[in-house]
């Protein structure tokens, strides 16, 4: 049976009371957890304070690993509260030197900083957060189903969270948004960094610690992924030079099953580089053609790697089945009507007609009911006339085709049609359409 807010409220109070009580700061990280999710379910208005609260009781806590893990989670607090109202923030003008008390004064560079501080404070105890493993706190991080291959401490947790949240206020080259007045937090030997290259650096820097941090313990999964993402970060336009560097990659790793990382990137760059193409290169180039063949030797050679669903999910995808229709709505009687099919991976495609046994009134009013204009579903009362079957020329690419059924329009009325993939029931392998028989055509 679920409890109701206010009393499960209360005896999230009653934990964190007793857990400040004992000083247990592990159960105190909890249940202020828990207790924020309460009470801004119930007023999204206590979120402000309850972050300054969080932030507060941060300063409390004397375990360095807990302490880590609740400056990471304040610094995402903030950012997420500038993610959800960045659009009046970033109308705010930036007054360069002054910090308001009043968060909701606050600009974009004040969140920027507050983040970054938070963050590189998660980071200072560096040494005692690789000794811990990341499972430990699985009750209160959200950690995806693959993490603990690729980040199985919670040094490696913490510091793609640092990077994750840094990109929040960066461009695709790391970069502070342009027009925004950023100052960093930290000094290079040189002096303070520009504000246009301090999150960049600050990134480069957090990947590197990870990248030595991996290689120190000879864990090869987590040491490729974070060679790869800090490839990816370098190369945000995906252009030639990265294909060079992503198979230099791949070539060092080849015989590691984690290199099933570097082939999902890979793969992923050519279907990149297939939606960017102009349709006559399209099938030319085969670019779909190869990413489906990487998938399918990374799977071959590599089937029982943790994470091998990243080629089975570019496999399915590339393998997905569409289908859409296009014709003139209006035809005069006896004329003939082309009903245009554009289909991939399907082999064969049917086209079933109908004509509606229903006046214009009665159809239009059964249409514009709210809970069947969405639904690929014909008008009940309809007689079929004509169906035919024919073959998609299906390419070795995995391209997008089109299909051509012409026929004779009958009497006037209203028709529907069908077109789907004979014995296949799923929605996707399936689209309606319609036209009138008038000679106002």
């Amino acid at each position: 049976k679920k409890q109701l807010p206010e009393s499960a409220l209360k005896e999230v109070e009653a934990i964190l009371a007793q857990a400040k009580k004992d000083k247990n700061s592990g159960q105190i990280l909890k249940a202020m957890i828990y207790r924020m999710r309460f009470m801004t379910d119930k007023n999204p208005d206590e979120m402000i304070p309850l972050i300054k609260e969080f932030e507060a009781e941060t300063s409390k806590i004397t375990d360095k690993a807990d302490k880590a893990v609740m400056f990471a989670m304040t610094a995402e607090l903030y950012s997420n509260y500038y993610q959800s109202n960045q659009y009046n923030i970033n109308r705010r003008t930036d007054l360069e030197g002054i910090m308001p008390d009043d968060v909701k004064e606050w600009t974009q560079s004040h969140f920027a900083n507050k983040v970054v501080e938070l963050s590189n404070l998660s980071l200072t105890s560096p040494e005692i957060l690789k000794k811990i493993d990341v499972q430990k706190y699985d009750a209160i991080l959200e950690r995806g189903k693959d993490s603990r291959t690729i980040k199985p401490t919670l040094f490696d947790f913490l510091a793609y969270k640092k990077i994750d949240l840094f990109k929040n206020f960066s461009n695709n080259d790391g970069n502070i948004y342009s027009g925004r007045p950023f100052r960093g937090m930290t000094a290079t030997a040189s002096g303070s960094e520009s504000n246009d290259t301090f999150l960049k650096n600050q990134i480069l820097e957090t990947y590197d610690q990870l990248i030595d941090f991996n290689k120190s313990q000879n864990n090869t999964p987590s040491l490729v992924y974070a060679e790869l993402k800090k490839l990816l970060f370098e190369n945000p336009n995906r252009e030639e030079e990265f294909l060079t560097k992503i198979n230099e990659l791949e070539k060092r790793y080849a015989d590691n099953e984690a290199v099933v990382e570097i082939l999902a990137e890979k793969a992923n760059y050519y279907i990149q580089k297939y939606e960017e193409l102009p349709e006559p290169e399209k099938e030319i180039e085969k670019n779909r053609k190869t990413a489906y063949q990487i998938a399918q030797d990374g799977i071959k050679k590599y089937p029982n790697y943790k994470r091998i669903g990243l080629l089975k999910n570019i496999q399915n995808t590339i393998l997905t089945k569409t289908l859409f229709s296009q014709n003139d709505k209006i035809a005069k009687p006896g004329s003939t009507l082309k009903i245009e099919v554009k289909s991939q991976n399907i082999n064969q495609i049917k086209l079933t007609v109908y004509k509606i046994n229903a006046t214009e009134f009665e159809y239009q009013r059964y249409k514009m009911n709210d809970s069947r204009r969405y639904q690929k579903s014909l008008y009940p009362k309809r007689t079929q006339v004509f169906t035919q079957t024919l073959a998609s020329k299906k390419t070795d690419n995995f391209d997008e085709v089109d299909t051509v059924f012409a026929i004779k329009t009958g009497d006037y009325g209203i028709y529907e049609y069908t077109v789907e993939e004979p014995d296949n029931q799923k929605a996707e392998a399936k689209t309606l359409g319609g036209f009138t028989v008038t000679d106002l055509a």
